[in-house]
């Protein structure tokens, strides 16, 4: 009896750490990982970019767009805010089919000046192109005070994976039935004892 308590034990930690693996990697896999570039478009560090042409089509949909900063300064402060857009030009007579705006931060748990240049990914999120054209990329980056953005890029990634909320599903599953597995295997183990 004790030999199979063990093994319940064993095959709840087991699930436990296949529901958490699978979280971080699917997480990876959805957000960076999957689809295949198509573009990465150098941006004005500091203030608006001009803009900067780049052909889409709806057979790359969906469409990933990740911004990326290389800064120096303070860390564990606020680096940047950011307003990116694509949209057609006046000849194709399309509205921003992309428009994402937000703050990019520091997540160090130090503060205090740093002279290292440290990296800063941010997924902004899919799109999908509603028809092939030339399409234009306008930036705005407002470095914070005591920050000093060097670079910054938009890579834009075709037909990349959108969240599978049955996979995302199958992982919570495992991850609680692991561990409700392995508490059980645990007290039986105890009581035996």
């Amino acid at each position: 009896m004790n030999k199979q308590q063990n093994t319940t034990q064993r095959l709840g930690i087991f699930l436990a750490i296949l529901g958490i693996a699978g979280v971080f990697l699917y997480g990876f896999y959805v957000i960076f990982w999957s689809g295949e570039r198509i573009a990465q478009i150098e941006l004005e560090p500091e203030g608006r970019s001009s803009e900067l042409a780049v052909a889409l089509d709806p057979e790359m949909n969906p469409v990933r767009a990740v911004l990326r900063v290389e800064y120096s300064g303070w860390r564990g402060r606020r680096v940047a805010s950011y307003d990116i857009a694509i949209g057609g030009d006046d000849d194709v007579r399309i509205k921003d089919i992309f428009n994402e705006s937000g703050i990019a931060s520091d997540s160090s748990e130090e503060s205090g000046p740093s002279s290292r240049t440290r990296g800063l990914s941010i997924n902004l999120g899919t799109f999908d192109v509603p028809q092939a054209a030339g399409y234009l990329v306008r930036s705005d980056i407002s470095p914070s005070l005591r920050m000093d953005v060097e670079t910054a890029r938009i890579t834009l990634t075709a037909n990349s994976a959108e969240w599978d909320f049955r996979i995302v599903g199958a992982l919570a599953v495992a991850l609680v039935l692991g561990y409700a597995m392995g508490i059980a295997g645990r007290n039986k183990e105890q009581e035996n004892s």
